[in-house]
């Protein structure tokens, strides 16, 4: 009966323990990383990337990553990619709208008479199809935009997280390495490297 009891508390506890425990804040950091090195820290705010309140430009950001070409290479290409994301949506929108018209416009009336009767109909004529056509490639090419808008959003903020991390590595500078070659006294060569 006491375990049963002890075993209950726990359940209700330790539940509740980690509800009341103080949030962690290491997930909110988790694009910005404390400045130890000296060398400045990014973080990025949607697509904008900040050095602590002050907004940086694409040259600023390119500027302070010179030093790592990888995180540098992979921020150019998810600006660009969010360059052509928001030129692919324009261009859908435009071409989807466009598209619209046509077909809107391609509804007619014909009338038929043939010398006995004579009755009209309506329809969509030979525009209709080349409106649907236009219609779907802009909405193919909205798609397209919004796929690229996200995935170089996505490029931006691994390329400061990387940063970030490479910053907080520790690195290894070339130094004065002495080395000396001599025989040992069992007849083998030996090599003797001071750092």
């Amino acid at each position: 009966m006491k375990t049963l009891m002890l075993n209950a508390l726990l359940c209700l506890f330790v539940p509740l323990s980690l509800l009341a425990s103080p949030a962690d804040s290491a997930p909110a950091a988790r694009d910005s990383v404390q400045n130890t090195s000296g060398k400045p820290v990014l973080r990025v705010s949607g697509t904008q990337v900040y050095q602590g309140n002050t907004l940086l430009t694409k040259a600023q950001v390119l500027n302070i990553m010179a030093l790592t070409p990888g995180p540098a290479k992979l921020y150019n290409k998810g600006k660009s990619m969010r360059g052509t994301g928001g030129l692919l949506i324009a261009g859908g929108i435009a071409a989807m709208t466009g598209g619209i018209v046509i077909m809107v416009n391609s509804y007619e009336s014909y009338e038929v008479d043939n010398g006995y009767y004579s009755y009209s109909y309506s329809g969509f004529g030979d525009k209709y199809y080349a409106g649907l056509a236009v219609a779907t490639l802009g909405e193919l090419m909205l798609d397209g935009g919004i796929a690229c808008t996200i995935v170089g959003k996505i490029q931006i903020k691994r390329s400061v997280r990387n940063y970030n991390a490479s910053v907080n590595t520790a690195v290894l500078h070339p130094g004065d390495v002495q080395y000396h070659l001599g025989l040992l006294d069992n007849g083998n060569v030996g090599l003797r490297l001071t750092f």
